[in-house]
Protein backbone atom coordinates (compact mmCIF):
# COMPACT_ATOMS: atom_id res chain seq x y z
CA UNK A 1 0.00 0.00 0.00
CA UNK A 2 1.51 3.24 -0.98
CA UNK A 3 2.05 5.98 2.15
CA UNK A 4 -0.28 8.78 1.72
CA UNK A 5 2.51 11.37 3.04
CA UNK A 6 4.90 10.30 0.44
CA UNK A 7 2.04 10.55 -2.40
CA UNK A 8 1.90 14.11 -1.46
CA UNK A 9 4.89 15.11 -2.95
CA UNK A 10 3.51 14.04 -6.83
CA UNK A 11 0.00 15.92 -6.24
CA UNK A 12 -0.86 17.76 -8.94
CA UNK A 13 -0.92 21.90 -9.20
CA UNK A 14 -3.28 23.67 -7.90
CA UNK A 15 -4.81 25.96 -10.71
CA UNK A 16 -3.46 28.83 -8.78
CA UNK A 17 -0.46 27.30 -9.02
CA UNK A 18 0.10 27.00 -12.91
CA UNK A 19 1.00 30.64 -15.07
CA UNK A 20 -1.56 31.59 -16.96
CA UNK A 21 -0.31 31.01 -20.91
CA UNK A 22 0.94 33.67 -22.69
CA UNK A 23 -1.70 35.41 -25.13
CA UNK A 24 -1.09 37.74 -27.64
CA UNK A 25 -3.30 40.72 -28.22
CA UNK A 26 -3.60 40.20 -31.70
CA UNK A 27 -3.45 37.16 -33.82
CA UNK A 28 -0.55 36.76 -36.13
CA UNK A 29 -0.50 38.06 -39.75
CA UNK A 30 0.37 35.91 -42.37
CA UNK A 31 2.70 36.84 -44.90
CA UNK A 32 2.49 39.51 -47.80
CA UNK A 33 3.25 36.66 -50.40
CA UNK A 34 -0.36 34.82 -49.38
CA UNK A 35 -3.02 36.28 -50.97
CA UNK A 36 -5.99 36.20 -48.21
CA UNK A 37 -9.53 35.74 -50.14
CA UNK A 38 -12.51 35.51 -47.91
CA UNK A 39 -14.17 32.31 -48.85
CA UNK A 40 -17.60 32.05 -49.88
CA UNK A 41 -20.08 31.70 -47.30
CA UNK A 42 -21.99 28.94 -48.69
CA UNK A 43 -18.74 27.12 -49.01
CA UNK A 44 -17.72 27.86 -45.41
CA UNK A 45 -21.37 26.44 -43.78
CA UNK A 46 -20.69 23.73 -46.54
CA UNK A 47 -17.34 22.12 -45.17
CA UNK A 48 -17.48 22.97 -41.43
CA UNK A 49 -20.88 22.25 -39.93
CA UNK A 50 -21.99 23.86 -36.43
CA UNK A 51 -20.86 22.83 -33.39
CA UNK A 52 -23.76 22.65 -30.81
CA UNK A 53 -23.56 24.66 -27.61
CA UNK A 54 -22.58 21.98 -24.68
CA UNK A 55 -25.62 21.14 -22.67
CA UNK A 56 -25.15 21.98 -18.81
CA UNK A 57 -23.78 19.46 -17.28
CA UNK A 58 -23.35 17.72 -13.46
CA UNK A 59 -19.77 17.95 -12.42
CA UNK A 60 -20.32 14.13 -11.02
CA UNK A 61 -22.54 12.92 -14.10
CA UNK A 62 -20.29 10.38 -15.75
CA UNK A 63 -19.12 11.18 -19.24
CA UNK A 64 -21.74 10.20 -22.25
CA UNK A 65 -21.40 6.42 -22.93
CA UNK A 66 -19.40 5.86 -19.97
CA UNK A 67 -20.18 2.11 -17.57
CA UNK A 68 -20.85 3.18 -14.13
CA UNK A 69 -22.64 2.28 -11.01
CA UNK A 70 -25.63 4.99 -9.59
CA UNK A 71 -24.00 7.45 -7.80
CA UNK A 72 -26.20 7.41 -4.41
CA UNK A 73 -27.38 10.20 -2.93
CA UNK A 74 -25.10 10.46 0.16
CA UNK A 75 -21.90 10.46 -2.21
CA UNK A 76 -23.75 13.61 -3.94
CA UNK A 77 -24.46 14.93 -0.85
CA UNK A 78 -21.06 14.64 0.40
CA UNK A 79 -19.52 15.85 -2.67
CA UNK A 80 -21.69 19.00 -2.24
CA UNK A 81 -20.56 18.83 1.38
CA UNK A 82 -16.92 19.11 0.05
CA UNK A 83 -17.51 21.92 -2.18
CA UNK A 84 -18.94 23.78 0.16
CA UNK A 85 -16.04 23.67 3.12
CA UNK A 86 -13.39 24.75 -0.13
CA UNK A 87 -15.69 27.62 -0.88
CA UNK A 88 -15.81 28.64 3.07
CA UNK A 89 -11.97 28.77 3.00
CA UNK A 90 -11.30 30.03 -0.72
CA UNK A 91 -10.73 33.66 -1.11
CA UNK A 92 -13.82 35.27 -1.07
CA UNK A 93 -15.28 32.58 1.09
CA UNK A 94 -15.74 33.72 5.26
CA UNK A 95 -12.67 35.02 6.79
CA UNK A 96 -13.75 32.82 9.61
CA UNK A 97 -13.06 29.48 8.14
CA UNK A 98 -10.26 30.85 6.02
CA UNK A 99 -8.40 31.92 9.06
CA UNK A 100 -8.76 28.02 10.56
CA UNK A 101 -6.07 26.30 11.36
CA UNK A 102 -5.88 21.87 12.69
CA UNK A 103 -4.55 23.55 16.03
CA UNK A 104 -7.37 25.88 16.03
CA UNK A 105 -10.79 24.07 15.38
CA UNK A 106 -9.05 20.84 16.88
CA UNK A 107 -11.45 21.12 20.30
CA UNK A 108 -14.31 21.30 17.67
CA UNK A 109 -14.09 17.34 16.70
CA UNK A 110 -13.83 16.34 20.27
CA UNK A 111 -16.81 18.57 21.58
CA UNK A 112 -19.18 17.50 18.66
CA UNK A 113 -17.58 13.95 18.82
CA UNK A 114 -19.05 13.97 22.39
CA UNK A 115 -22.33 15.57 21.76
CA UNK A 116 -22.57 13.09 19.68
CA UNK A 117 -22.15 10.47 22.52
CA UNK A 118 -24.56 12.29 24.30
CA UNK A 119 -27.33 11.76 21.49
CA UNK A 120 -26.55 8.42 21.37
CA UNK A 121 -26.99 7.82 25.50
CA UNK A 122 -30.51 10.17 25.55
CA UNK A 123 -31.93 7.63 22.41
CA UNK A 124 -32.28 10.78 20.63
CA UNK A 125 -31.75 10.26 16.63
CA UNK A 126 -32.81 13.57 15.65
CA UNK A 127 -30.13 14.76 17.69
CA UNK A 128 -27.52 12.04 16.77
CA UNK A 129 -28.20 12.76 13.34
CA UNK A 130 -27.23 16.52 13.50
CA UNK A 131 -24.37 15.53 15.69
CA UNK A 132 -23.08 13.36 13.47
CA UNK A 133 -23.38 15.54 10.93
CA UNK A 134 -21.37 18.12 13.01
CA UNK A 135 -18.76 15.35 13.81
CA UNK A 136 -18.58 14.67 9.66
CA UNK A 137 -18.02 18.58 9.08
CA UNK A 138 -14.71 18.89 11.29
CA UNK A 139 -13.82 15.62 9.26
CA UNK A 140 -14.00 17.47 5.83
CA UNK A 141 -12.88 20.52 7.29
CA UNK A 142 -9.31 19.58 8.46
CA UNK A 143 -8.59 17.61 5.17
CA UNK A 144 -9.57 21.12 3.17
CA UNK A 145 -7.04 21.99 6.04
CA UNK A 146 -4.81 19.22 4.69
CA UNK A 147 -5.28 19.06 0.91
CA UNK A 148 -4.48 23.28 1.25
CA UNK A 149 -1.11 22.61 3.04
CA UNK A 150 -0.57 19.71 0.35
CA UNK A 151 -0.69 17.20 3.28
CA UNK A 152 -3.40 14.98 2.08
CA UNK A 153 -6.87 14.90 -0.04
CA UNK A 154 -10.22 13.86 1.35
CA UNK A 155 -9.97 11.36 -1.14
CA UNK A 156 -6.77 9.96 0.23
CA UNK A 157 -8.59 10.21 3.31
CA UNK A 158 -11.21 7.91 2.24
CA UNK A 159 -9.21 5.42 0.23
CA UNK A 160 -6.92 4.83 3.48
CA UNK A 161 -9.91 4.14 5.78
CA UNK A 162 -11.32 2.27 3.03
CA UNK A 163 -7.95 0.00 3.09
CA UNK A 164 -7.90 -0.79 6.57
CA UNK A 165 -11.72 -2.09 6.92
CA UNK A 166 -10.79 -4.16 3.87
CA UNK A 167 -7.31 -5.12 5.52
CA UNK A 168 -9.31 -5.73 8.95
CA UNK A 169 -11.98 -7.91 6.98
CA UNK A 170 -10.24 -10.45 4.86
CA UNK A 171 -13.31 -12.62 5.71
CA UNK A 172 -15.52 -10.93 3.93
CA UNK A 173 -13.16 -8.95 1.11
Amino acid sequence: MENIASSSARRSPQAADIPPAAVPDTAPTPPASVPLAPAPADALSAAVPPVPAPAPTDVLAPAPGAATEPVSPAALRFAELEAIVARLRAPGGCPWDAEQTHASIAHNLVEEAYEALDAIEQGDNESLCEELGDVLLQVVFHAQIANENNNFSLAELVAGINNKLIRRHPHVF
